[in-house]
């Protein structure tokens, strides 16, 4: 239970750099016409963290059991 309110926690965190990120950007164009290099990194490093986030949390995960006839067999397959 604890890892899950970690993986929300992350999650909503990474989305908040995002959007602030994103609404920085918007105001720093509409103002001189250029993108900053802090609004840019704030999107840059929270869809880094969205995505490590992921991948992290479904490396995570239990693996699926193989199923019998997708088990390579033990012997030679001549």
């Amino acid at each position: 239970m604890k890892t899950n309110r970690g993986r929300v926690l992350q999650r909503i965190l990474s989305a908040c750099a995002i959007a602030v990120g994103v609404v920085l950007m918007a105001g720093k164009i509409h103002a001189d016409g250029e993108p900053g290099a802090i609004p840019l990194l704030l999107v840059v490093l929270g869809t880094a963290w969205h995505v490590g986030g992921r991948w992290r949390g479904r490396s995570r995960r239990p693996s699926q059991p193989v199923p019998a006839a997708q088990r390579p067999s033990g012997g030679d397959d001549r």
